[in-house]
Formats: C-alpha cells, structure tokens, sequence
C-alpha cells in the first residue's frame, strides 16, 4: 500500500504525528488533499500539540499540515532578508 493510500486511509480518525524532538501533533484527520495522486495536505480538526513531556503547549479547531520531511528552510522577507 501506497503511503499516499495510508495517509487516506485515516480521514475520520485520531492520530498522533511523533516529531523527533518528543513533540507530538494530534487531531481528526477531515481531509486528505488532493482526492487522488501523492497526498499534499491533511486537514486536522481538534488539535493538540504536547511538548517531549506530554504538556498541551497549544490547541487548535483546526490546522492543515504537510505530511512530509521538511528539507529546509529561507528567509524570504523581513529586516534580515537582504540579498547576499
């Protein structure tokens, strides 16, 4: 099965997402974007966000997340953004 199929396969249910700082991201998966192909977006309803000691630090109605390893990061605008 496909991950992109797995992903889908839990729109209506409760995950926890594990971040490898302890972190966790938990919530309803609503929607899964796009209908078909490689998954983009989920869409979460009732979010928590606990630190590595299980605190609640945020909760949310709702938030779209990328289920995907970030490869990096810009600074694409502010004071600190000059072309170098």
């Amino acid at each position: 099965m496909s991950t992109s199929q797995s992903l889908r396969d839990l729109v209506s249910h409760r995950v926890t997402f594990d971040f490898e700082n302890g972190h966790q991201l938990t919530g309803y998966v609503a929607t899964v974007r796009p209908n078909s192909g490689d998954v983009i977006s989920m869409a979460l309803t009732r979010v928590e966000i606990t630190n590595s000691a299980g605190e609640v630090i945020e909760r949310h109605r709702e938030m779209v997340v990328i289920p995907s390893v970030l490869t990096g990061y810009r600074l694409t605008e502010g004071p600190s953004a000059k072309a170098k």
